[in-house]
């Protein structure tokens, strides 16, 4: 039996001499993170020998300690006691456990941990952060321009250290990843007698050209966990189109209004910045309210007729992508200014015809017309219409009037009358010469006579 305890005794010292200090493993850079939920977790204490009696105490920020809990050696079977109610401990032959059963903030924030060996030879210590991890909610994720930007509302948090910031992870195609930290501004606010404290994590980054979807996240740290906000996506407009399509004629003294927009109504994401461009690639003027992508021109003349235009477009951070639509023509309709009306007199097929022709003025692009009586033939090369008649017509009528009609806008009119000759088969005309004794008789149209008294 003195064998056997001289050989103890020597393993006893063995271990003591050779034996390195306890360590807490959950303690990180000398930082004890306590997460304010429950239930708690253990906190261990570990490289202990079977033979060593420890302590667990804490001490305060003004350098007083005082002891929690006592856990004994192998000889008195690994037994522990508490000495503060808010705590329990336990062990087994190399590692004691620490458990908060009744968590008081003010009892271990800002305080010191410590596990020792009774004769002090041997410890760990590590300050106490308290934190309540990040409830997040309202997230949202935006895309404004070239930027993305998001948002997340942070509830509730807690960090006795006061150092909480989020962390924002956006990850791209072609695995592209890119970081960024905020630290918000916070509120504080009382819960339970504990206060806490609510502010919004807030992220802004710019993106590069490379199309597909961008998925974004946010950490709040310390002890938050990792919660997706949401995703953006890049991609090229397409073809660019007049919608409503640019008029291919305009009345002059009217305003112009045609929009660009991109076929199929995808103008990009984000979408592409569209503007009208002169013939010699100049910006078309417009007042700073007005909206690029639509093309106006007040009061429009016929000067301006023939006017060049193209609706350009550019996307990217740096105008990297371009389109360019077909020229738009502008022309100017205008007229008739006024229209007028001869006659000549001819025969066909023994048949007595008046012919008139109406003939529109300052007319374009060109001019229909009608006429107020049927027309035995009708002939239209713009700007002039002929319209025979027999002369038997004439005598049923006093006035044939001719309207021209612009073809692009038909309020634009103008009228030409020709007055008939006032005979007719009713009628007759008696002139009387005195000197020559004759008497001119006309009846009508059919005949005409000369008499001598």
């Amino acid at each position: 039996m003195s064998w056997l305890r001289c050989c103890l005794a020597s393993l006893s010292l063995l271990v003591v001499c050779c034996s390195q200090d306890y360590n807490m493993p959950q303690c990180q850079n000398g930082v004890l993170q306590i997460r304010e939920t429950k239930p708690q977790t253990p906190i261990l204490c570990e490289g202990l020998a079977y033979q060593d009696n420890m302590y667990w105490m804490i001490t305060h920020t003004n350098g007083t300690s005082h002891h929690i809990a006592f856990c004994m050696d192998v000889y008195s079977s690994y037994k522990c006691s508490k000495y503060d109610a808010d705590f329990s401990a336990s062990r087994s032959e190399r590692v004691s456990q620490l458990v908060i059963e009744n968590y008081v903030r003010d009892k271990v924030v800002n305080k010191t941990l410590t596990c020792v060996r009774r004769d002090g030879a041997r410890r760990d210590s590590c300050r106490i952060r308290v934190v309540y991890p990040a409830e997040i909610t309202n997230r949202s994720v935006t895309l404004n321009g070239w930027t993305v930007t998001a948002t997340a509302v942070i509830h509730k948090v807690y960090d006795s250290d006061r150092d909480v910031f989020c962390f924002w992870k956006m990850i791209g195609p072609n695995d592209i990843d890119v970081f960024d930290i905020d630290r918000p501004q916070f509120s504080a606010f009382f819960e339970s007698a504990r206060i806490y404290h609510s502010g919004t994590c807030s992220l802004s980054l710019p993106l590069n050209v490379t199309e597909g979807v961008y998925h974004v996240t946010v950490t709040v740290l310390p002890a938050g966990g990792t919660v997706v906000v949401g995703n953006v996506t890049l991609k090229k407009p397409g073809t660019l189109l007049w919608l409503p399509a640019c008029p291919q004629y305009i009345a002059e003294g009217s305003n112009l209004e045609c929009t660009c927009r991109h076929v199929l109504s995808f103008e990009g994401s984000p979408p592409a910045r569209v503007t009208w461009l002169n013939h010699d690639d100049t910006p078309v003027l417009r007042t700073n309210h007005d909206d690029a992508s639509v093309l106006r021109v007040s009061n429009v003349r016929r000067e301006q007729s023939g006017a060049r235009y193209t609706c350009h477009s550019v996307w990217g951070p740096n105008n990297e992508f371009t389109r360019t639509s077909q020229y738009y023509t502008l022309r100017v309709a205008y007229g008739p200014s006024n229209a007028s009306v001869t006659s000549q007199a001819n025969v066909r097929d023994d048949t007595h015809l008046v012919t008139l022709t109406c003939t529109a003025h300052d007319v374009y692009p060109s001019a229909d017309f009608t006429w107020s009586v049927p027309c035995l033939t009708l002939n239209l090369t713009s700007p002039i219409s002929t319209c025979t008649l027999a002369q038997e017509t004439m005598r049923n009528v006093t006035e044939v009037v001719c309207l021209a009609i612009n073809t692009e806008f038909p309020v634009l009119t103008a009228g030409g009358v020709y007055t008939a000759p006032v005979l007719s088969k009713y009628m007759s005309l008696r002139m009387y010469s005195k000197q020559s004794q004759c008497l001119l008789s006309v009846d009508g149209l059919r005949s005409i006579s000369v008499s001598r008294f």
